[in-house]
């Protein structure tokens, strides 16, 4: 089977990273309205939301990460391939939850506990976030390419760095910031628990 012409070119931009990159993910996510199709599906399969954000952006970083080393064979189409990507998170997802086979009272103290996890997540990500937030939009732009699994190189080209290690250095020196902001302050260190 042959891929349409339309997604040769988002496999293209997004192999050509960068700025290209982001654009064609985002024309791929919202405008093909495949974010949309990913959630009825999971919705008819009995997910919550913090579930299904989990497993779409799950499949969202492998689809990426295949389509950037270029390991989708163009068998389907883009939105068939990254549906297909979200069907095996979910399946897994399933399987992991399935394989705890807990008592009602325990469930009861399971939801009880997962909710205070998530949170307790969502504060620390909130925290950690304004904490980027007040290293400057340099470092937060740099922090967040990072932690979505851009390549330095590709990192070097949205900063326009001259080249990865520079843009690797750079990348160091925000995290290193990052890391002392938060070791100075002993009430920051027991909220992260880092010892």
């Amino acid at each position: 089977m042959s891929i349409s012409i339309e997604d040769v070119s988002i496999i293209e931009a997004i192999q050509a990273g960068g700025a290209v990159r982001q654009k064609a993910l985002n024309q791929f996510i919202y405008h093909q309205k495949v974010l949309a199709e990913a959630m009825r599906y999971l919705q008819t399969q009995g997910g919550q939301s913090f579930d299904m954000e989990d497993a779409i952006q799950e499949a969202f970083l492998i689809f990426d990460r295949n389509i950037r080393y270029n390991t989708f064979r163009r068998q389907s189409s883009l939105k068939t391939y990254f549906i297909s990507i979200v069907k095996w998170q979910w399946v897994n997802r399933k399987r992991k939850m399935s394989k705890e086979v807990l008592t009602e009272a325990h469930e009861e103290n399971i939801h009880d506990l997962s909710t205070q996890y998530l949170l307790a997540s969502t504060e620390k990500t909130l925290v950690l976030a304004g904490l980027v937030q007040r290293l400057g939009d340099r470092c937060k732009q740099m922090l967040t390419l990072f932690q979505t699994s851009h390549s330095m190189k590709e990192i070097a080209d949205i900063m326009q760095f001259r080249g990865e290690q520079v843009a690797n250095n750079e990348v160091s020196k925000c995290r290193k910031r990052l890391r002392e902001t938060i070791e100075k302050d002993p009430t920051l260190l027991e909220f992260f628990n880092i010892s």
